[in-house]
């Protein structure tokens, strides 16, 4: 509209002439494009800012319907906003957007009504920065949320106002975020974690909260990072070990936040620690072995020693007629085989003593075992049996395993001196791979037997729980025991192709149980004929004694000759094979295993067989492990003693040697 130069601005013209005029001057300040429209949508004056638009000239428009010139989708919401300010009688706003040059425009519509006219003004504001901006922010907020959701973990973030320390139920921080994994680590919605002040703190195990809440507080109050492992256990009872990586920092609002990542450590933890279980059980093993090593060593200088003393002794008590001196000659005889009887013991425990497995119903063995032992124990101990009567049979030694239970029964008695309960049970089980990790020395997975001992006693103290097995460990008073109970048990499972637990609770009791290899249907037992021989006199049969020990030597040539044999003697398998090869008209060969020079005890009998191949054998060895030296099994007939043996023993091992080679 133009006007005249002397015309100014009032209300003395024409009403619509003034409103015009006011209109103008006040859109004329604002940075929106605007327009002066009648009822039905006519344009009768507008104003657009310079800058992208679908109008583009100051009065080509006017005249022209707006719902003309926008798009289709724009248009149809500027006719139903039309009607809805017919219907109102009042602003109306709206957004819409269009496409120009390849981009995105974004506006928003205000339409008003003019008091007292039939126009209406239609203001459009260009919002497209600021819906571009939100969109981004929504965008960015949407792939947040996305990470977040595939983290591993939780997030959570939490508002401190200083009143948090000491943590009590109403001191707790409040909960301002919380990813959807809250669920699954603490068991509840991450809503309540957020609603609910207080939620998950009192799951914190209370060894660790206290250490917890000095590294929270500290990184208040110097804005840093801090990581904290710790255990909770959810209201379903489930126990975990968590793990939380959280910074510290100041907010504009005041407060101070942390946001931080909590992850299940729980497997993680677990398997360190089995990890650790393992590397214990390992560095025992070779420990046990080291001890093991030095005890197979040790009993063989040591049983040659017995063997010399006890021939010795048993030769003089044949020429002493006096009972004082018979007596003396008996008590060195019988300290002696104390003497042999420690050794075999230490031998058990280092899996090298001498067995004789057979195959035998445990059941039957714990019953006549409790039956003779049970007498013994006090009144105020009350025994129980649990006996699977589908038990499986299992081949090993009697002596060894009676000797075994013996010792568990023994020690059970003494953790209960107040009385108690003894239990006894067998059960058939199968052991695999997983429930292995858990013995102290590996075995094949398989089926086994189980003999468990239980008591209700004082328990073992869990820092010596690993040490129990030790020979010559013990918690009992220097009167009461020797420590060699329970490694003797140890061995002799070991040697047994089983293996052994033990679980104890302090103030509660102790449980040990031995898990025997089942003998099945298709394995091979062992057929031993004995032959009872009446005569062990030798009749001047010829023997080859061979044996580097001196004292030893000296010995056994003088026993057998007193129980005439004609004795040839050598020190070393060498010397021995040079003599047979001069004069192979021996009746029978005893010779030691381990000895000094080309040809050990195995290797001689094979040489000299190579000539006699069915000359009698009799091996002698200081323990288990020397009977498989160089690989070389022995003939099936052959008979071997185990150091230090006595006169009759070994008189009626030859004499059933040559024997059998009669029988021939």
């Amino acid at each position: 509209m133009v006007k005249k130069a002397n015309e100014k601005p009032g209300f003395n013209g024409s009403n619509k002439d003034q409103r015009t005029v006011q209109l103008s001057a006040l859109f004329a300040a604002l940075p929106d494009n605007y327009f002066l429209i009648d009822q039905q949508g006519t344009i009768l004056s507008y104003r657009v800012r310079p800058g992208v638009s679908l109008i583009d000239d100051p009065v080509a428009y006017i005249g022209s319907n707006v719902a003309d010139i926008l798009p289709p989708a724009p248009s149809a919401l500027f006719k139903e906003h039309m009607r809805q300010q017919h219907d109102a009688q009042d602003v109306v706003t709206w957004e819409y957007h269009i496409d120009l040059e390849g981009k995105r425009w974004d506006r928003e519509a205000h339409l008003c009504p003019l008091s007292g006219s039939d126009e209406m003004v239609l203001v459009v504001r260009d919002i497209t920065k600021q819906r571009q901006a939100e969109r981004e922010r929504a965008e960015a907020e949407e792939r947040l949320e996305r990470i977040i959701s595939n983290l591993p973990g939780a997030v959570i973030s939490r508002r401190f106002d200083g009143s948090e320390f000491p943590y009590h139920d109403t001191n707790f921080p409040k909960v301002v975020y919380a990813s959807p994994q809250t669920a699954e680590i603490w068991g509840v919605s991450a809503k309540d974690m957020c609603d609910i002040r207080g939620l998950t703190e009192p799951m914190v195990n209370t060894d660790d909260i206290k250490d917890f809440s000095k590294k929270v507080r500290k990184a208040l109050e110097n804005f840093e990072a801090y990581s904290f492992r710790f255990r909770i256990t959810t209201y379903a009872g489930e126990q975990k070990w968590l793990e939380t990586n959280t910074k510290a920092y100041k907010h504009k609002d005041g407060y101070t936040y942390t946001d931080g990542f909590v992850l299940d450590v729980t497997k993680e933890v677990q398997a360190q620690e089995q990890l650790e279980a393992q590397r214990k059980i390992a560095d025992r093993a070779q420990k046990l072995d080291s001890i093991g090593q030095l005890t197979g060593g040790m009993a063989h200088d040591f049983n040659n020693l017995l063997a010399a003393i006890m021939f010795s002794l048993e030769m003089l008590r044949d020429e002493e007629i006096d009972e004082g001196h018979l007596s003396l000659i008996d008590n060195c005889l019988t300290a002696a085989q104390r003497g042999a009887d420690l050794t075999r013991s230490m031998l058990a425990f280092a899996s090298k003593a001498s067995l004789d497995p057979s195959v035998i119903d445990l059941n039957k063995l714990v019953e006549e075992t409790r039956n003779w032992a049970g007498r013994t124990l006090p009144s105020n101990i009350e025994i129980e049996t649990s006996l699977s009567e589908e038990l499986s049979p299992t081949m090993v030694d009697v002596s060894s395993t009676e000797s075994a239970l013996l010792n568990l029964l023994v020690n059970a008695r003494d953790a209960m001196p107040d009385g108690g309960k003894l239990t006894i049970e067998t059960q058939n089980v199968r052991l695999d791979e997983a429930s292995l990790d858990a013995h102290p020395k590996k075995v094949a997975p398989g089926q086994y037997i189980m003999l468990a001992v239980s008591d209700t006693g004082h328990g073992i103290p869990a820092e010596i729980v690993s040490r129990i097995f030790e020979p010559f460990f013990t918690t009992k008073p220097p009167d009461k025991g020797a420590g060699l109970g329970l490694s003797m048990v140890f061995g002799f499972m070991q040697q047994s192709g089983g293996t052994v637990q033990v679980t104890s609770e302090a103030g509660v009791g102790a449980v040990f149980k031995l898990y025997f290899k089942a003998y099945l249907e298709e394995d091979e037992g062992l057929v031993e004929d004995t032959i009872q021989i009446k005569n062990l006199l030798g009749d001047g049969r010829k023997i080859l004694v061979v044996e580097d020990d001196k004292m030893v030597l000296s010995i056994l040539v003088k026993t057998l000759e007193k129980a005439g044999y004609r004795v040839t003697s050598a020190k070393t398998g060498d010397e021995a094979l040079a003599l047979f090869k001069a004069d192979p008209r021996f009746d029978l060969l005893l010779t030691d295993i381990m000895m000094p020079g080309t040809l050990k005890g195995r290797a001689l009998s094979r040489a000299v067989r190579e000539t006699v191949p069915d000359l009698p054998v009799v091996f002698m060895s200081g323990y288990e492990n020397e009977a498989t030296d160089q690989n070389n099994e022995p003939y099936s007939d052959d008979i071997r003693l185990t150091k230090p043996v006595s006169r009759v023993d070994m008189l009626t091992a030859i004499k059933t040697s040559l024997t059998a080679q009669l029988k021939d």
